[in-house]
Formats: structure tokens, C-alpha cells, sequence
């Protein structure tokens, strides 16, 4: 009898414990949903959702810029993603490269992307190249950095 109950209460504790890791656990599949989920909120304009992936003091460089955006209390996501998204507005998104990396409590994500030009845009079709720095911080991931990038031409 003492066995059993010895038994039940170990197996209890240990589900308890993976349970509990398998939830704070920072993995590849976790950040791959943040990071999809970010790009629906940017490809369908959902600013809300967009803030609450984005770290508060997160920086980086857009496609074609050449300063740097940094976010802080006065200057944040409501204000950076209206023109990100008028900007992409432009084009079709067709991610056909994903990477995923974890080490610890950070993330890279490097991803290849084809923008092609709606037809209602005079635009060309273009490639990007795109690198995203995840931190994973009070159990959730957030966008730390990121730098968007148009490949260089070969050289002929």
C-alpha cells in the first residue's frame, strides 16, 4: 500500500514537472509560432497583435533604410508599423526560406523572402533577405532586432 502511494506520488510530480517545463520552455516551435504569427499580424495589418510580439526597447534596420529604428517608451510599434505596412503593402509576400535557431533564451530567424509586385503596383519583383533576434522573455518570445535587407547583385 505505502509503495503505491509511493508510486502514484512520484509519477504525479514528475507529470507536475514536464508539464510545467514543456509550458516556460523556450523551443524552435515556439519561437516558429511567434514568428508566423507576427508575419500574419504584419501581412494583414493587426497592429495589436503585432505590439504584443514585439519587445518595447527592440531595434533594427528595414528594407532600404539606412537608419536605424529604435523603439523605446515615445516611439514604439503603433508608430513604426503603419509605414512598414504601407510599404509591404505593395507587394505579394512569399517567404520560401525559414530557419529556426534556439540557444538558450534567444532566437535567430533567417528567412528569404520573394516580394512580388500586385498588379495594381508598377513594382518590380524583389528578393529580400531578412534576420530576426527573438528573446524569450517572462514565458513568452518577443521580436528583440531585426534587419531587412534587398540580396546584392552579382557581380558581372
Amino acid at each position: 500500500m505505502k509503495l503505491s502511494i509511493l508510486v502514484l506520488s512520484l509519477t504525479f510530480n514528475l507529470s507536475l514537472a514536464s508539464s510545467t517545463q514543456g509550458q516556460t520552455n523556450p523551443t524552435e516551435a515556439g519561437v516558429k509560432t511567434t514568428h508566423e504569427a507576427l508575419v500574419a499580424a504584419i501581412k494583414t495589418g493587426n497592429l495589436t497583435m503585432a505590439q504584443g510580439l514585439i519587445d518595447p526597447q527592440a531595434l533594427g534596420f528595414f528594407r532600404e533604410s539606412v537608419r536605424l529604428v529604435q523603439l523605446n517608451g515615445t516611439y514604439g510599434p503603433a508608430q513604426v508599423l503603419p509605414d512598414v505596412l504601407a510599404d509591404l503593402g505593395r507587394f505579394v509576400i512569399n517567404p520560401y526560406e525559414t530557419v529556426y535557431r534556439v540557444r538558450g533564451s534567444t532566437a535567430i530567424v533567417a528567412m528569404s523572402t520573394q516580394l512580388a509586385g500586385k498588379e495594381s503596383e508598377k513594382t518590380k519583383t524583389q528578393s529580400l533577405r531578412s534576420t530576426y533576434v527573438y528573446i524569450f522573455i517572462n514565458g513568452n518570445w518577443k521580436l528583440l532586432s531585426w534587419h531587412t535587407s534587398v540580396p546584392p547583385l552579382p557581380v558581372k
